[in-house]
């Protein structure tokens, strides 16, 4: 009976984390890809003289496509997707009210939950393509004395 109030603490928490990741978690997402584009800006990483690795046509790919580009798109989304629910409402509203202002909310809806989309098939890009090419990059950069292999010869005795 002494974590009774521990119980009541703990659901309060639990709600609070579900309600955050819910409402705020994709607002963060946005924030934190508009904050990635500016510092891409400011840091020119996009720049080929700033890449210094042993791969800078790789390197500047994945720099581009991992992160500035699904960034971008992510910046973009949300002025781009209130538009298309404005102009989606305006099309509708002549046919019926209560059609025009679900489908308005419908396209908010989606356009709020769509950078966490986006940030979803970024990881899984991520972890389908680039991280193979490097593990394979790596392992090409190793010299052969340092790789596990058993080239034991074992003689049989007849």
């Amino acid at each position: 009976m002494e974590n009774l109030p521990k119980v009541g603490r703990a659901i309060l928490q639990s709600l609070l984390k579900i309600l955050y990741f819910v409402f705020v978690w994709p607002f963060t997402v946005w924030l934190k890809a508009v904050g990635n584009v500016a510092d891409c800006s400011d840091n020119k990483s996009l720049e080929l003289s700033k890449i210094h690795s042993r791969y800078p046509l790789l390197t500047f790919f994945k720099r581009f496509f991992m992160e500035f580009l699904f960034d971008a798109v992510v910046v973009l989304i949300y002025p781009i997707g209130v538009i298309v629910a404005f102009y989606l409402f305006f099309i509708t509203v002549g046919d019926s009210f209560e059609y025009a202002v679900k489908e308005w909310f419908v396209a908010l809806v989606s356009t709020y939950y769509f950078a966490v989309y986006v940030a979803i098939f970024r990881d899984l890009v991520q972890l389908i393509i680039v991280l193979p090419l490097v593990k394979f990059l790596s392992w090409l950069n190793r010299p052969a004395q340092y790789l596990e292999l058993d080239n034991k010869v074992i003689k049989k005795e007849d």
